[in-house]
């Protein structure tokens, strides 16, 4: 199984045909800007990074998507477990079934005062 390394976008590989994150750091992460931070690396930010890169990470493009992925794997893998979630101080919990409820459909719930 040959990997092949597109020049174009640093950090990312073909694999079976798909894109894959490279195991190289150099795309997603760089030496941090603060001093105290001693040249660590620190994530960068997602605008710097080319859309493939970012694709080839393979998690949700959408943030409401993210965040039902998120209350899933906290739930230990399982959906039912996430809509069962008892976490309410948790600021993910009302988007856990993956949709945003605050989008309000008329005027339910809004005090006419």
């Amino acid at each position: 199984m040959k990997m092949e390394i597109n020049d174009k976008m640093d950090g990312v590989v073909k694999k079976d045909g798909k894109l894959r994150a490279f195991s190289s750091d150099n795309v997603y992460l760089a030496p941090s800007p603060a001093a105290e931070d001693g040249g660590e690396k620190v994530g960068k930010l997602p605008r710097e990074i080319p859309t493939a890169a970012l694709q080839a990470l393979g998690g949700p493009q959408s943030p409401i998507k993210a965040i039902r992925a998120k209350c899933i794997d906290c739930s230990g893998g399982y959906a039912a477990e996430a809509r069962k979630c008892v976490a309410i101080t948790c600021a993910l919990w009302p988007f856990r079934m993956g949709y945003n409820p605050f989008y309000a459909k008329g005027n339910e719930g809004v005090s006419a005062e």
